[in-house]
């Protein structure tokens, strides 16, 4: 009987919490919520997404508004829902930076290899800064061979197949 009742009352101040999360979002942006909304939609438990979401919500606190609502707004263009796609977006001026030194080490020195889930064609809104962009392009794209996936995730084609199967 403990054992319920303590699972209950962790059920119960979960979802207080995450209804209070819920509404912060609406204080912030649009933008905020729909990409939390989505968030919590595309994990499979709900532990994870209200981690998710709290890593979100503060990540205001570490860059600020309007770079939270910008890193929202890319997100959901590039149907994106995660953590780590709001913190990669945009790069700040100091990772800016370090990519780019990082990148003229390398440069006709050794082969890299780069993986993104962003297509190229989106990296100088990422970067930020056009002519470091354009620096930082020009060196990788150069005498490069790009490999281009097509498709979902195997991550939601993987859910998608749990789904079916709980279902039938």
């Amino acid at each position: 009987m403990a054992v319920l009742f303590s699972a209950l009352r962790f059920i119960i101040s979960f979802f207080r919490r995450l209804s209070l999360q819920l509404d912060q979002p609406k204080s912030i942006d649009e933008s905020v919520k729909q990409f939390i909304m989505c968030l919590m939609e595309n994990k499979t438990h709900p532990e994870q997404s209200y981690r998710a979401c709290q890593g979100v919500l503060g990540y205001e606190r570490k860059v600020g508004r309007e770079r939270l609502i910008n890193a929202c707004k890319r997100a959901i263009e590039y149907d994106n829902y995660s953590y780590h796609a709001i913190k990669s977006i945009p790069l700040d001026s100091h990772n800016r930076s370090a990519l780019m030194k990082i990148i003229e080490d390398r440069h006709t020195k050794a082969s890299m290899i780069i993986t993104s889930q962003l297509p190229v064609n989106a990296w100088h809104e990422v970067i930020g800064e056009k002519t470091i962009a354009d620096a930082i392009l020009d060196r990788i794209v150069h005498d490069a061979n790009r490999i281009e996936l097509i498709g979902e995730s195997m991550r939601k084609i993987r859910v998608k197949q749990k789904e079916i199967e709980i279902l039938n």
